[in-house]
């Protein structure tokens, strides 16, 4: 399983609010594409213009389809409408368990 987490700045707490209706909409069509598990959007509680999605996708070619999709590419202008800056991604594989003594 891959774990995407997507980083976003908007450019105040009303962008927020349309960003995360964008969003839900993105993750609607994500859940059309082979591979897509679920996401979630978080928002930070200390800063309104901090959302942070999780994604996670069975493999990694099938979150390299969605990131090169026609569906992706379409909505991406939607998305950095409301942002202050680029967002920022970060792909990670399974949990790693640590045992402390």
């Amino acid at each position: 399983m891959i774990r995407e987490v997507i980083e976003h700045k908007t450019k105040d707490k009303e962008a927020t609010k349309k960003l995360v209706k964008v969003i839900e909409k993105v993750i609607a069509e994500a859940r059309k594409q082979p591979g897509f598990v679920h996401g979630n959007i978080f928002l930070d509680v200390t800063d309104p213009c901090h959302v942070v999605v999780l994604a996670l996708w069975k493999t990694e070619e099938e979150v390299k389809a969605w990131n090169e999709s026609k569906t992706l590419k379409a909505l991406a202008p939607l998305i950095e409408e409301h942002l202050s800056e680029r967002h920022t991604t970060i792909k990670m594989t399974e949990n790693v368990v640590c045992k402390y003594s």
